[in-house]
C-alpha cells in the first residue's frame, strides 16, 4: 500500500495506473486486483488507513480531554500535528484527495466527505460548547469558525509537507495554535 499511497499522492488518483502500483510494488497487476478487486477499492482501503492514522487519533483525543472547550481546541490541534509529523503522507492523501475527487461522485469521494465531516463535527463540538462557556468569540457563525480552523489546520500541513525541511515543527505548531487561539477567543 505504500508504493499505491506515494503514486496517488504525487501524480494524483486519475492519472495513476494499476500497473504503475503494481510494478512498483514488484507484483503483477493481477496481484493487485487478487487482494484488492479494483482500483477504486484500493484507494478506499488507502482512505481507511489514513482515517485510522491521522481522523481517530485526534478525535480521540478530544474525547478524553476534560477541561474547556480552549483544552479540548489545543488537544485536538496537538494531536492532528503529532498524527501529521508521524504519518504526512497519509495527512496529504485525505486532503488531496479531496480536492481531487470533489464533485467526481464515487465511494471515495462519500468516504472523504464523511471523513471530513467528522473532523468539522469534532471541531463543531468545541466551538458551540467554547461559545457557551464564553470563551470563544460568537462574532462569527459556528460554521464559518469551524471552516476556518479546518483550513488553517489543513493548510499548515500542505506548508509543512512542501517546506518540512525549511520549517521548525515545533514552531509551526506553535504558530498554528497561537494563531487559531487568539481568533476564536472571546
Amino acid at each position: 500500500m505504500a508504493i499505491a499511497r506515494q503514486q496517488v499522492i504525487s501524480k494524483g488518483y486519475l492519472s495513476t495506473s494499476v500497473e504503475e502500483i503494481a510494478a512498483g510494488a514488484g507484483l503483477s497487476k493481477g496481484a493487485v486486483y487478487f487482494y484488492f478487486k479494483s482500483k477504486a477499492n484500493l484507494l478506499l482501503a488507502l482512505i481507511d488507513e489514513a482515517e485510522r492514522l491521522i481522523v481517530d487519533p485526534a478525535v480521540a483525543a478530544v474525547a478524553e480531554k476534560k477541561g474547556s472547550a480552549r483544552d479540548q481546541l489545543v488537544a485536538f490541534l496537538h494531536a492532528q500535528s503529532r498524527a501529521g509529523q508521524q504519518h504526512a503522507e497519509w495527512m496529504m492523501l485525505i486532503i488531496l484527495m479531496s480536492v481531487e475527487l470533489h464533485g467526481k461522485g464515487g465511494a471515495a469521494e462519500q468516504r472523504l466527505v464523511a471523513i471530513n465531516d467528522r473532523v468539522k463535527a469534532t471541531i463543531s463540538d468545541i466551538v458551540e460548547a467554547g461559545m457557551r462557556e464564553g470563551t470563544f468569540t460568537s462574532d462569527v457563525s459556528v460554521r464559518e469558525l469551524v471552516t476556518v480552523i479546518f483550513a488553517v489546520n489543513q493548510g499548515c500541513f500542505l506548508e509543512w509537507y512542501r517546506y518540512g525541511a525549511d520549517l521548525d515543527g515545533h514552531a509551526l505548531v506553535r504558530a498554528l495554535r497561537t494563531t487559531v487561539l487568539r481568533g476564536v477567543l472571546a
